[in-house]
């Protein structure tokens, strides 16, 4: 991860660590991008499945068993105001 981090510093991406049911392990990359990525509760201890949180990049890749990189808005979504979703995990 921590090479993931200087090869996609600058790059406006990210790289995400899942555990098998979706749950965000750590994230590495574009600072920015990672600040961003908060805003929705893209972080470690959220839950990604597509069950918790609908259709999503992580959720599809862990449903078809193949990474995937999504692109521009396609799994772009705006939480509705007060919602948590996608859930945190204890």
């Amino acid at each position: 991860m921590a090479q993931a981090r200087d090869f996609l510093s600058e790059s406006g991406t990210i790289m995400i660590l899942t555990d098998p049911a979706g749950v965000v392990l750590q994230s590495e990359g574009d600072p920015p991008a990672l600040e961003a990525a908060l805003d929705i509760r893209l972080m470690a201890g959220a839950s990604w499945s597509e069950v918790s949180s609908s259709t999503n990049a992580i959720g599809t890749a862990l449903s078809s068993g193949e990474a995937n990189t999504p692109r521009g808005a396609v799994f772009q979504f705006t939480l509705p105001r007060g919602e948590d979703s996608p859930s945190r995990e204890s």
